[in-house]
């Protein structure tokens, strides 16, 4: 994800919008931050099962 966003400026971070297939539009700096979120809560889950 890096590799496809560090050339995106930080104007169009803000304004570019993808579609998400369950939480709708969301601006590609949303999409970032949440998929940073989403990967450290599974990765917590896992270290506390196992």
């Amino acid at each position: 994800m890096q590799y496809k966003t560090v050339h995106i400026s930080e104007k169009n971070l803000d304004t570019l919008v993808l579609p998400h297939p369950l939480m709708g539009k969301m601006t590609v700096r949303e999409i970032i931050m949440w998929t940073a979120y989403h990967t450290e809560h599974h990765t917590k889950t896992l270290q506390n099962l196992y």
